[in-house]
């Protein structure tokens, strides 16, 4: 997907069920003030880390998107995110 920010020190997550629970994506810094191309790779095993019953691996041949997580340290002033373009490329 395509994400925007202004604010800095944002990083991204995302999280995909697969067959033995969910699995979480590697956090990656999203780039202020410029749309960023953002994606990881489902048969890369370096780009997952095990989460709620899952492995670090995805193990099934069909997944599902379960969330995309935005972070950013604790700051009470209000930022805006914008995503575009959700997609899934088979190469």
């Amino acid at each position: 997907f395509w994400a925007y920010t202004a604010a800095p020190d944002v990083t991204l997550q995302m999280a995909v069920d697969d067959s033995d629970g969910t699995e979480r994506a590697i956090a990656k810094a999203l780039p202020t003030n410029a749309w960023t191309f953002v994606e990881w790779k489902l048969d890369d095993q370096a780009q997952w880390d095990a989460w709620v019953g899952g492995n670090g691996t995805i193990t099934a041949a069909q997944v599902t998107l379960d969330s995309i997580w935005f972070l950013r340290a604790q700051n009470a002033a209000p930022i805006f995110i914008y995503i575009d373009d959700v997609q899934f490329k088979v190469q």
